[in-house]
């Protein structure tokens, strides 16, 4: 879909867009807002060898590497959490303690490990990121045991002791502001998924979604204006172009002379005004030299329909039968036996695409020539955005 074309559908569909990014980002902002508030207090550990030398280096060096990604996993583990528990007399599970605790190492491949502490409350977070680092270190050193020739020991230590706790506001805000974004996002996807499903035609790119031709686009007004003038100009011309065959076919026929045309107009369901379309058609073919009529053909007896049209014709360059709707008569496709095809009228924002369709399969099912579909519309700027 191209940006003006969603830009056609933004505008046409405004309410289901407010109404999905309303609610998302109202959902996005009342979850940040309404969440506690968080502290985080952070601690620093280094991690090191004693007794190292410069012959081992290198293999001390990748013994610290191993050590910082062992400790990373370790100190978020219930077993360092009861420990802090233990020291604090705190009441939670170590669980859920290990739950408020990261650890992760400080690139690139350095011997310190970052220790962060998340709470409700800052001076809890204080209090257990400090009790952290003496608690790690004396489990730490239950486990380890000396390493190498010269028997060096892995050590850790606080570098860094906690800090005053720093608020999470700026999570919170980036929570808010991604609610905001997705209740935008998602208003887009609903206006998008509301133009594709929408059972009403809504532009003439719709229309012509039917599978027969698209005859243009003309007002439904009495009066038209000379700049409305110009879309039945237009029709006129789509109908000149009518296929040769037919005239071929009449006159072998000995039906009707094969000179004048002749065209039923009708709606699928009654939305379109026929009437206006025909008369102001018929006032544009006047102007460009055309002698034409306007019947109205409201029988169902093909009998009734030729004896209408048939005097009509020898007069006239253009016979213009006027149609019940036709999913609810069967006078279009009666008429249209006797025609050079039907011109079936939509307009927007009323016809549904169901209707048109059906209306196109009904005529073709009655073996009618459906010339094409004009949308008739009742205001004075024709809608064309696809």
């Amino acid at each position: 879909m191209k940006l003006n074309q969603f830009a056609a559908q933004l505008r046409r569909y405004w309410a289901t867009f407010g109404v999905v990014a309303v609610i998302v980002a109202a959902a996005g902002i009342g979850l940040a807002v309404l969440s506690p508030p968080r502290y985080v207090s952070t601690t620093q550990l280094l991690v090191s060898i004693e007794g190292s030398t410069t012959a081992s280096a290198y293999e001390n060096d990748n013994v610290v590497t191993g050590r910082v990604a062992t400790y990373v996993a370790l100190l978020t583990t219930d077993a360092v959490a009861q420990r802090v528990i233990d020291r604090l007399g705190l009441t939670e599970s170590p669980r859920d303690l290990a739950g408020q605790i990261s650890a992760a190492a400080v690139p690139p491949r350095t011997a310190i490990i970052d220790v962060a502490v998340t709470d409700s409350s800052p001076d809890r977070a204080r209090r257990i990121a400090a009790a952290i680092g003496p608690e790690f270190i004396a489990y730490a050193d239950s486990l380890e045991t000396p390493t190498g020739e010269d028997k060096q020991q892995v050590r850790t230590k606080v570098v860094t002791a906690a800090g005053e706790p720093g608020s999470r506001l700026p999570e919170t805000l980036s929570l808010a502001g991604l609610g905001v974004v997705t209740g935008l996002l998602l208003g887009a996807v609903a206006v998008w998924i509301r133009g594709r499903t929408d059972p009403v035609l809504r532009t003439t790119a719709d229309a012509a979604a039917a599978g027969v031709p698209l005859l243009g686009s003309v007002a439904a007004v009495p009066a038209p204006s000379e700049d409305e003038f110009i879309g039945y100009r237009g029709l006129r011309a789509h109908l000149e172009r009518r296929p040769v065959h037919l005239d071929q076919q009449r006159a072998h026929l000995g039906q009707f002379t094969p000179t004048p045309s002749v065209w039923v107009i009708a709606s699928a369901t009654g939305e379109a005004d026929v009437a206006t379309v025909a008369r102001n058609l018929s006032r544009t073919i006047e102007r460009h030299g055309g002698q034409p009529v306007v019947l109205v053909g409201d029988s169902c007896d093909p009998a009734q329909a030729r004896a209408l049209i048939e005097p009509a014709r020898p007069d006239h360059t253009h016979v213009l039968v006027t149609a019940p709707p036709v999913t609810k008569s069967v006078s279009a496709s009666v008429y249209g036996e006797f025609s050079d095809g039907v011109v079936l009228l939509a307009a927007l924002d009323s016809s549904r695409r169901g209707e048109v369709r059906a209306a196109v399969a009904h005529l073709r099912a009655a073996a009618v020539r459906v010339a094409g579909i004009v949308v008739a519309n009742t205001w004075k700027h024709n809608r064309t955005e696809g």
